[in-house]
């Protein structure tokens, strides 16, 4: 069983693709980005990864400032830094978003 989260606010900077090639050899898109929440004492930043079709339509969708909600997993990776110290990354991977702002003629969204 994994925590599951949901998070509003808004993107902070211009999302970025990349392509990375998984263990089987399949290439998939991957966007990872900041959404920057209100808690009434100030802003919290959420750190988000979205995979596949969710990562294309999410950056062909936002800029810097769009709001976003985003539903997903809560996860932790381990890492070395140059250092060889040991680091996480704690972040939220998608599973499902709504774009937020008014759009006049559309209301788009992604269950993945």
């Amino acid at each position: 069983m994994s925590a599951k989260m949901f998070v509003v606010g808004n993107i902070t900077k211009e999302l970025e693709l990349k392509e990375v090639v998984g263990s089987d050899g399949t290439k998939k898109n991957v966007s990872n980005f900041t959404v920057a929440c209100r808690d009434g004492k100030g802003s919290v930043y959420v750190q988000v990864t979205a995979w596949g079709s969710a990562a294309e339509v999410i950056k062909e969708n936002t800029t810097k400032g769009s709001k976003i909600e985003i539903y997903g997993r809560y996860k932790v990776s381990s890492y070395k830094t140059k250092d060889k110290e040991s680091e996480q990354r704690h972040y939220v991977e998608v599973e499902s978003f709504e774009f937020l702002d008014p759009k006049p003629d559309k209301q788009i969204g992604l269950d993945v």
